[in-house]
């Protein structure tokens, strides 16, 4: 599987294989690699760095009219600001491509069961409001059935005789 097809043509990577050649006499800019859409990678050496580490750039496939609008691979990004020792490869590339989209899928499946999740909260809530209003509407009717005790009545069971006592076990 040829995964930059369409992007870089036969004759364009005989020329970067042969600017990848360090040894050839004069020569102070190497190719090194290349992204998933087409980009160059390039180190150069730069003889006013007192380090003596090698500058690395890139230069893009299409030409953009903001910066804003160029998107590089991480791995890219580490080793251009030589935090990655090696540079990484188009497999590398690839894999880190596909889990993100793995990724990508596993939060729209954990945001969809919270969305459940909070939808069966909602229904609890609402069943239980509806249940404490068909309790107060049930204690309302069963207040207004009662008879309206007179002041001048008196009781006819005691409160002794109407007392329950349970044993004890």
């Amino acid at each position: 599987m040829d995964l930059l097809k369409g992007k870089i043509t036969p004759f364009q990577r005989i020329w970067h294989q042969w600017k990848s050649l360090k040894n050839v006499p004069f020569r102070k800019k190497w190719f090194v690699g290349y992204d998933l859409d087409g980009n160059t990678y390039w180190e150069f050496s730069n003889y006013n760095n007192p380090r003596g580490r090698l500058r690395r750039i890139v230069e893009y496939r299409e030409k953009k009219s903001n910066f804003t609008d160029y998107k590089l691979p991480p791995m890219w990004l580490q080793w251009l600001r030589h935090t990655r020792p090696q540079m990484p490869t188009l497999q590398q590339l690839l894999a880190e491509e596909q889990r993100q989209q793995v990724m990508k899928i596993l939060a729209q499946r954990a945001d969809n069961k919270w969305k459940q999740e909070s939808v069966v909260e909602e229904d609890k809530r609402i069943m239980s409001e509806k249940m404490k209003n068909v309790h107060q509407v049930i204690e309302s009717q069963n207040r207004s059935e009662q008879k309206p005790k007179s002041p001048y009545q008196v009781e006819e069971e005691s409160p002794i005789q109407a007392a329950k006592i349970q044993p004890r076990r």
